[in-house]
């Protein structure tokens, strides 16, 4: 009698560490189901493009706009094979900075085109185009901004930019042929 009851102690025993297992792999289980999965949306992998090129950029021994160009082009097929999109993106971003009046009354002031100051704040960064939204251009970016007064990105980005108008030089020549 004595070993039946004993029999039945270490089958309880048993029954017992089955079940912690169970509830072991069940709660691992729950765990894996309710972690939040990596979100990758464009605009991370949009900036991961722009900061790569910039980073590019800055360690070249001849900087210029064409350099710049190069640089961004380089890194795009690293998020897109759609050069298009990409651009689209681009510009969606420089609109933020030409849809701020503060922005624009700043451009108006220095003289300079919002649009092309803009493309350039946008190359600097998301932080800058943040600080320069804040702050205004002279306190971000100081007298840099002189720096920027070509353009850099081809007529094909420009074409996604707010009120943007085509240089009149191209629409002559279209419509001479």
């Amino acid at each position: 009698m004595n070993s039946i009851k004993n029999f039945e102690g270490n089958l309880t025993e048993a029954a017992k560490v089955a079940n912690n297992v169970e509830s072991t792999n069940v709660s691992s289980v729950k765990t894996a189901e309710s972690a939040r999965p990596q979100r990758s949306t464009t605009k991370s992998q949009f900036w991961g493009v722009i900061t790569k090129a910039r980073r590019a950029f800055n360690n070249q021994l001849h900087k210029d706009n064409a350099v710049k160009l190069e640089c961004v082009e380089h890194y795009i097929p690293t998020i897109t094979t759609d050069d298009v999109k990409f651009w689209a993106d681009y510009m969606d971003e420089v609109n933020v900075l030409l849809d701020s009046r503060k922005f624009g009354k700043e451009c108006s002031d220095l003289g300079i085109d919002p649009t092309t100051l803009a493309t350039h704040i946008i190359f600097l960064g998301v932080g800058m185009r943040n600080k320069v939204m804040k702050y205004g251009i002279r306190s971000a970016i100081g007298n840099d901004y002189i720096l920027y007064k070509d353009k850099f990105v081809s007529e094909d980005a420009m074409q996604f930019v707010l009120d943007y108008e085509p240089e009149k030089r191209k629409e002559s020549t279209e419509t001479a042929a």
